[in-house]
């Protein structure tokens, strides 16, 4: 608050008086705390640089003659397509492995995906799918056999086509096989010939028998006589038992029929040296068969265990029957396949449409020794090349191995909807084929581990434990 007086006189002029209280200061320097101190340049840090001369040369104009190049280059052209085509076709690395992606299967390599059907060469419109596959002795050469996608209840009158393909010639191309024969009905079955890699035997839907051989580039089968198959034959496989030690063929079909063929290639026929039948009356009653006794069983797969020389050649050729074994208990179904065990006399493995794989004896036929049960139908079953202990199978979705001793499945490849449907190991076990209902066919490189040969022995104990149990 503010207090005014109103009767105070004004005064027009300025009021000044100097403060009492205030004293004014002054001040004055006297010197420095410090010495002064001085400075002088001694030397320099940086080294002194001339120029003396330039790395570069003064740029000369130049003039290309173009004549001359487009000559050189018209005559180099031919030498470089062919240098690059061979670098491109060159097997020189195949076998050696890479840097493996992290991504990658460490058990299997897809190298090669074949196509060659007729489908992919737009001849007709109808489905083909892979029917059969062979490699020849030297893992070198890959058969293929086509057939139509459709179920064969009458004669069959479609026309087919086997193709083959040489993997390690500089001309492969997998687009384009090397040889192209075809086939007046559809091929079921092909089995190379066991010593010659340039010879393969196949069967048809028809029935019919077809030998073929690289000496005419296989433009001229030998075609089995009218005294073979009447159905479609289901499977081939080779025996050394006959005349002179040679190879014979045996066949087996869905007539019921086994029969034994030699290759008379001076007459250039197949002859049947012997022929087996099974009928309704071979099989236990126990299977209520509702057919009569005297027709014929369709005969699915065979399997020959070249290992067993239980037959002298002479018995083989003048026996007039031959005597089956039933092992008990049966598949509840088809049986798929059968495959003797390369190592161990006498064993082999049976998988069925019940989807169990047995492993039996021919010794001990009453009861199987092991009984695997799988997720899937197993289509193929093939025991491994290098291991006793392990086999391979195939289902329509992939492929995968089970070994006995440690009890444990594997799947190696799995890389479809559904639509495998046969599985070709090479002899060497390094490299498979699997084919599909679209007509192609897939060249696997399959990592197998060394085995030791101590597990035969542990394979050999195990088989008669569970014997004894």
């Amino acid at each position: 608050m503010i207090f005014q007086d109103k009767n105070a006189i004004e005064f027009d002029f300025e009021r000044d008086f100097p403060p009492t209280w205030r004293v004014e200061k002054k001040k004055e320097p006297k010197g420095m705390q410090t010495e002064s101190w001085g400075r002088r340049e001694v030397g320099s840090q940086v080294k002194i640089y001339q120029e003396k001369a330039v790395q570069t040369h003064k740029e000369i104009e130049k003039t290309i003659d173009e004549y001359r190049l487009d000559k050189f280059l018209i005559e180099a052209r031919g030498v470089m397509e062919k240098e690059l085509k061979a670098s491109r076709e060159s097997r020189a690395f195949e076998g050696y492995e890479g840097l493996k992606d992290s991504s990658e299967n460490a058990h299997y390599r897809n190298i090669h995906t074949l196509s060659g059907s007729k489908k992919d060469e737009g001849e007709d419109l109808e489905d083909i799918s892979v029917s059969s596959l062979s490699w020849n002795l030297a893992n070198t050469t890959i058969v293929v056999g086509y057939a139509v996608n459709e179920e064969h209840n009458d004669w069959c009158g479609h026309s087919s086509s086997i193709h083959i393909w040489s993997l390690t010639k500089r001309s492969f191309n997998p687009k384009e096989p090397h040889f192209k024969v075809s086939c007046p009905t559809c091929i079921g079955c092909i089995s190379h010939h066991p010593s010659d890699s340039e010879a393969f035997a196949a069967g048809g839907y028809s029935g019919e028998l077809f030998y073929y051989s690289s000496r005419d580039d296989y433009s001229t089968p030998i075609v089995s006589t009218s005294n073979g198959h009447r159905e479609r034959i289901t499977c081939l496989e080779w025996t050394t038992l006959g005349i002179d030690g040679k190879y014979l063929i045996v066949s087996a079909g869905l007539d019921g029929k086994i029969l034994i063929w030699f290759i008379n290639e001076i007459q250039n026929k197949l002859e049947a040296q012997k022929q087996f039948k099974v009928h309704a009356d071979n099989l236990p009653r126990s299977l209520k068969l509702k057919s009569r006794m005297t027709a014929e069983v369709g005969i699915t797969t065979i399997s020959i265990d070249l290992k067993y020389k239980g037959w002298a050649k002479d018995d083989w050729m003048i026996k007039s029957e031959i005597t089956a074994t039933i092992f008990s208990p049966i598949h509840k179904g088809k049986v798929m396949a059968l495959d003797f065990s390369p190592f161990q006399n006498q064993i082999f493995l049976s998988s069925g449409s019940d989807m169990e794989i047995r492993l039996y004896s021919v010794i001990y036929p009453q009861s199987p020794i092991r009984i695997i049960s799988i997720e899937d139908i197993a289509l193929h079953i093939l025991w491994s090349k290098r291991s006793p202990s392990i086999f391979t199978y195939l289902t329509e979705y992939n492929v995968q191995t089970f070994n006995f001793l440690s009890e444990e499945k594997g799947c190696i490849i799995k890389e479809n909807d559904g639509k495998y449907k046969k599985l070709c190991i090479s002899k060497d076990g390094k490299v498979s084929a699997l084919g599909d209902k679209d007509g192609k066919t897939m060249i696997f490189k399959v990592k197998e581990e060394l085995v030791p040969e101590s597990e035969n022995q542990k394979f050999s104990t195990l088989i008669n434990k569970d014997r004894e149990e």
